[in-house]
């Protein structure tokens, strides 16, 4: 949960960062946010997300197929 207005500040700009990084190939990420110069925790911030989003593996890739029986 964000606390204050830093916290909020950090996750807007982590998000931005998120939406550029997961957008490379995977093989140039490390390389893309290694040239990025950030901050610590946004850094850390960004990885940690980044191995949530690994850790889901196809889960939110493949669409549902419903049946309509």
């Amino acid at each position: 949960m964000i606390k204050n207005a830093m916290e909020l500040q950090l996750e807007i700009e982590v998000i931005g960062i998120l939406e550029k990084v997961l957008a490379l190939p995977e093989e140039e990420r490390e390389r893309w946010l290694a040239g990025q110069s950030l901050k610590a925790n946004t850094e850390a911030r960004v990885r940690s997300l980044i191995n949530a989003a690994s850790d889901t593996g196809e889960f939110l890739e493949i669409p549902v197929k419903l049946s309509m029986r």
